[in-house]
């Protein structure tokens, strides 16, 4: 590896890092630490837009929708309080997704967010501090426990979905110890959704396990799975009875659902003021405070990826975003993607349903590997 090389790769860890552990970064270094770190990473990686392939179906989609975003901020310029931080958004939105695209190795970038997030799992894990006095839940490096939820859902549907790969009984070993670790830190960060997007990852990873199997193999699979499943409820329970009954007990509270329906009601009332362009990039929350004083700050976000796209840029964003996903899904069957790529894929659109997660550069980061060539099966390269 020459020195260039190496640079670019301490730079993209950096800037990962960053992604997963910005409020730690910021409390460590301030918060300039953030703006610095990204514009090395632009400067290291400024020729990828030059590798960049303009072509594709999905890159198109993703190059409109990035006109939108800009055409939808200029146009409602003047709702903004802040206007630099709509424009650095959408920055880091085309450079991340531009830079793991093209990456000449996007499994070293793979493991680059495996290792900010288990150690953004060791800061939830090893914290005495909750996010209020009134609950229970705890966050990683990141400030939103959802976020961090996300992030660690895909990171277990990666390991998981490798699993089978093992080389050796150590690896495997590995494997299930950072697994447990993730885990931990997704319990104690209690979301709701995040319970319930890994209990239908279990479900479909078991489901894969049992394709093209013999009676007697579907018999043995179904048996180790259970087991293996009682073994980590058993040292979860050992480790933190507390934490599962209160994660458990969360369940039992629907009050947030009733909020999150309220800003979405809201939401698309300011939408049909606007209905093709929208209330401008990251301008839903400032937009419902000015609007609907009346509900609460705490649920004045989209609460939804889907709700946040089409309400603040409109039918011209949302449809080439809708059709963006839909290529990277097609690109996922028709590519042969590994199954743990597809997984991780999964819990990002599944999430994304409660989370107002569009801006999150992880989320592009994410995207950009799914469509990165270089992680395609043998088979679907031969293909090509």
């Amino acid at each position: 590896m020459n020195l260039i090389m190496l640079f670019r790769n301490i730079v993209n860890f950096l800037y990962i890092f960053s992604i997963v552990n910005d409020n730690f970064l910021v409390e460590q270094l301030g918060p300039m630490s953030l703006k610095f770190v990204f514009v090395i990473f632009f400067v290291a990686n400024f020729m990828a837009i030059f590798r960049f392939n303009y072509k594709t179906r999905v890159n198109k989609n993703f190059l409109f929708l990035i006109f939108m975003l800009i055409l939808s901020y200029v146009l409602n310029l003047k709702n903004y309080s802040d206007i630099q931080q709509p424009l650095l958004s959408i920055l880091s939105m085309l450079m991340i997704f531009v830079v793991s695209s093209t990456y000449h190795n996007p499994q070293i970038l793979l493991k680059f967010f495996l290792i900010s997030v288990f150690f953004s799992s060791l800061i939830c894990i090893n914290s005495d501090t909750t996010l209020s006095e009134y609950t229970f839940r705890k966050t990683g490096g990141t400030g939103d426990p959802n976020e961090f939820s996300t992030m660690l859902l895909v990171s277990i549907a990666y390991m998981i979905g490798g699993f089978r790969s093992g080389t050796s009984t150590i690896q495997k070993l590995v494997q299930i110890s950072v697994i447990m670790v993730y885990l931990i830190a997704l319990l104690m960060a209690g979301s709701k959704s995040a319970m319930l997007v890994l209990a239908l990852l279990v479900f479909i990873y078991f489901i894969l396990l049992l394709k093209k199997r013999s009676f007697k193999s579907k018999v043995n699979i179904t048996i180790s799975y259970i087991v293996f499943f009682v073994l980590i409820v058993f040292v979860l329970w050992h480790i933190n009875p507390e934490m599962i009954v209160n994660v458990l007990g969360r369940f039992e509270d629907n009050s947030t659902a009733g909020e999150r329906f309220i800003s979405w009601m809201a939401g698309f009332k300011m939408w049909m003021r606007s209905p093709f362009v929208g209330i401008g990039p990251q301008n839903y929350v400032n937009m419902i405070a000015q609007n609907y004083s009346y509900i609460a700050e705490s649920s004045r976000a989209a609460h939804s990826i889907y709700v946040q796209s089409l309400v603040e840029i409109g039918l011209f964003g949302f449809i080439p975003f809708l059709t963006f996903i839909t290529c990277l899904i097609k690109n996922s069957i028709r590519d042969f993607l590994q199954i743990q790529y597809v997984l991780g894929l999964l819990c990002i659109l599944v999430m994304g349903a409660t989370l107002a997660s569009f801006y999150e550069k992880y989320v592009w980061f994410y995207f950009g590997i799914i469509c990165n060539p270089l992680i395609m099966r043998p088979k679907a390269k031969e293909q090509n």
